[in-house]
């Protein structure tokens, strides 16, 4: 397993693209050693990005810090970044018809912005994605897909001001499943 910590605006930074939409098509330019080995052999591929913001201590100013980890594999795969749900949803979609399945995404809010970010990899099987604004709503859904064979295998929760947003992929599955909250 392979990990590395790319940082914007730094040496090995992410490309420079609009503010309307940020697209990560891997692998990722100006990586250095890293980028011959991807590029030429597809020798990598993503399967869990970690996105986070580091604010620092006077917390008008902020970092995007993008951290990966990857295996060997030889299977179509991608990986997106979208400033809104829309348009990522549309990519969901759109890579849906072309037989990628959204295996994890990242939901997070930098500044005023709400940044998406998903890894796809093949597949050809059943798939869901939602977003929910309340827990109950969630797991409704969640029984709802269960008697569909279709298992909840990402997660992701966020706060924006006073309202809790809930995000669900889902794939085929007919193994054992469980879904638990605990509020400490």
């Amino acid at each position: 397993m392979f990990w590395k910590t790319v940082k914007k605006n730094s040496t090995t930074s992410l490309p420079q693209v609009d503010s309307k939409m940020t697209s990560l098509s891997y692998p990722m330019q100006k990586q250095r050693v890293e980028k011959n080995k991807l590029r030429k052999g597809r020798f990598f591929l993503p399967v869990l990005v970690a996105f986070s913001s580091l604010f620092l201590s006077t917390g008008a100013s902020y970092a995007e810090s993008y951290v990966g980890a990857w295996r060997k594999g030889s299977d179509a795969y991608a990986l997106y970044q979208y400033n809104n749900w829309t348009s990522f949803t549309s990519k969901w979609k759109q890579l849906g018809q072309q037989n990628l399945r959204l295996v994890d995404m990242e939901v997070k809010k930098i500044g005023n912005t709400t940044k998406y970010v998903g890894v796809w990899r093949k597949g050809s099987d059943g798939y869901a994605l939602y977003r929910f604004d309340s827990w109950s709503k969630l797991t409704k859904k969640w029984q709802e897909l269960a008697k569909q064979n279709l298992r909840l295998v990402d997660i992701e929760v966020e706060k924006f001001g006073i309202k809790t947003y809930y995000y669900g992929v889902w794939r085929k599955g007919s193994d054992k499943y469980a879904l638990y909250s605990y509020d400490s």
